[in-house]
């Protein structure tokens, strides 16, 4: 008789090829980043960044304006959350989870499950599988309605080219994830997956459906705060852009903007996206006024602000492990 492993042994075999797969997708990114830099140069791209660096306080302020963003639309999608979570310990969870999705593969569903393991303490397991849920689903919906500007500041820039098609289809894509994660969601038949990947608790799916049922399918307010947040990440770009020595104006953001969310979407399996964005603002720089080098540099000035807000979530998460390490009184007290 074939002699099946143990839980815990089929639990660990699943991490080690999960890991496994996320180095070899990192080696890959590391090589294309390598290959990347070494076409358009080092000491090229080197002096482009030193000479932008006075731009990182700017886009620093505007990182941090999209993390408050992100903030605000929890806030606005659950009441519970309004009540029982401070303001600053919501920060707290929102910086862990933005730590995550900086630096993990297929990060925005890693930043709502980890958003979501915080949140179940605090609003119950199944509200907190319905805001992260909820808020996947609101990425996508977000990234669909402003990738439609890049779309059209695309076709206004080269016409028919591959690059508007490119942001088309990743508009359609996007469009299209947001109807098979709500209609995922809000089926009883298939909902229970989506309750048990967003809630480690495994939450009833009834429970789920009853949570997820007091929220809207598209939620005007939280949907808002995210058009707002896509917008502020078209500004970023573009002072970006800007200060590698290309121009700056709302058609040149939201094309730049496009790429990323294309390059993103091609890399999402890749750590940090390292090579994907890079290599698609090399090749999209002729049409934002620039020089492949510049396109590149583009990618690391966004980069090197996404990490070091990076660095404050995973400070963040020290202190929130810290303070849940105190005993209740002491937690009370504070």
């Amino acid at each position: 008789m074939k002699q099946t492993g143990t839980p815990g042994e089929a639990v660990t075999a699943r991490w080690s090829r999960r890991t496994a797969l996320r180095v070899a997708f990192g080696i890959v990114g590391a090589g294309a980043t390598a290959l990347l830099v070494r076409g358009v140069g080092a000491v090229q791209l080197l002096g482009i960044v030193r000479g932008s660096a006075r731009s990182l306080p700017l886009l620093l302020a505007i990182e941090a304006a999209r993390i408050s963003c992100e903030v605000a639309a929890t806030a606005a999608l659950s009441r519970r959350a309004r009540e029982r979570v401070r303001p600053g310990e919501l920060l707290r969870i929102h910086l862990t989870g933005y730590a995550a999705s900086v630096f993990l593969p297929a990060g925005r569903a890693m930043c709502e499950t980890i958003k979501a393991a915080a949140l179940a303490p605090r609003i119950g397991g199944a509200h907190a599988a319905a805001i992260g849920a909820t808020s996947q689903s609101l990425a996508l919906l977000g990234g669909a309605l402003v990738g439609s500007l890049g779309v059209v500041a695309a076709y206004l820039t080269v016409g028919a080219a591959p690059v508007t098609g490119a942001i088309l289809l990743y508009v359609l894509t996007a469009a299209a994830g947001f109807t098979a994660v709500q209609v995922a969601c809000r089926r009883r038949s298939i909902g229970g997956f989506f309750g048990r990947r967003f809630a480690s608790m495994r939450a009833a799916s009834a429970s789920f459906h009853e949570a997820l049922a007091e929220i809207p399918v598209v939620p005007r307010a939280a949907l808002s705060i995210i058009v707002i947040e896509r917008a502020l990440q078209a500004l970023e770009i573009g002072v970006a852009i800007h200060a590698v020595g290309g121009p700056l104006g709302l058609r040149i953001s939201f094309l730049a903007q496009g790429v990323s969310l294309v390059g993103g979407s091609l890399g999402d399996l890749i750590p940090g996206q390292l090579g994907a964005v890079d290599g698609a603002f090399a090749l999209a720089a002729p049409m934002l006024g620039i020089a492949g080098a510049a396109g590149v540099a583009v990618a690391v000035l966004v980069r090197c602000t996404q990490l070091a807000w990076m660095a404050v979530g995973i400070l963040a998460s020290f202190g929130g492990r810290a303070r849940e390490s105190l005993p209740a009184a002491a937690r009370t007290a504070s």
